[in-house]
């Protein structure tokens, strides 16, 4: 396994850096993005290295983009890390604790949730209302 690193603040740069890597590693089977500004740039250097389908990307978080990708079966997966529960869940924990001097007394996970190609179109319907 070989890590890259690129500036993901510019689309541009972040297209040509997975680019460069593409040419220099030539045998590259899988990328991760850290976001998905980052992958939407990674898929396009993909795309124009004429690797698609032989290079797979996985990526975190997701945005309208990512998701249809997903359901494209052009990404392999994202990884929603659900900000609408983590941020339910932490106003509730506040509420019950002032109002009621409750609290959990263990960890409370609100994901992450897997999307793929399988759960893709569910979650850009909800993902059109606010809430992924």
């Amino acid at each position: 396994m070989k890590a890259f690193a690129v500036d993901g603040t510019n689309p541009t740069q972040t297209k040509n850096g997975v680019a460069s890597a593409l040419r220099q590693n030539p045998n590259t089977q899988a990328l991760i993005t850290l976001g998905p500004a980052a992958a939407e740039q990674a898929l396009a250097a993909i795309k124009a290295a004429g690797k698609e389908g032989k290079v797979k990307l996985a990526t975190f978080d997701v945005t309208p983009a990512v998701l249809n990708a997903v359901k494209n079966k052009e990404i392999l997966f994202a990884i929603d890390q659900q900000m609408f529960l983590q941020t339910y869940m932490s106003v509730m924990t506040l509420v019950s604790w002032a109002t009621l001097r409750l609290r959990p007394v263990a960890a409370v996970p609100t994901g992450p949730l897997f999307v793929d190609a399988s759960n893709a179109t569910d979650i850009i319907s909800l993902s059109s209302k606010g809430i992924h």
